[in-house]
């Protein structure tokens, strides 16, 4: 059930529709990868003020990654 969760949140808020390795170490690499991402943006829109959807906060990521942005404002 956790498993089926956290494939659902790679899918639709990462957009990663398959792996880029097909090597066990590199599958186990972009999962680890996907997991940490995940909850960063998870704990970046638990301090934000404003209350993020998942996909909204990440979208704004991707479109302003290289500008500064304070989240708790």
């Amino acid at each position: 059930m956790a498993n089926e969760i956290f494939f659902r949140e790679i899918k639709q808020n990462l957009h990663i529709k398959s792996f880029v390795g097909t090597t066990e170490i590199a599958v186990m690499i972009q999962i680890w990868t996907a997991q940490i991402t995940i909850l960063i943006l998870k704990a970046l829109k638990a301090m934000a003020a404003y209350k993020w959807h998942l996909c909204n906060l990440l979208a704004l990521i991707r479109l302003n990654i290289f500008v500064k942005i304070n989240l708790q404002q």
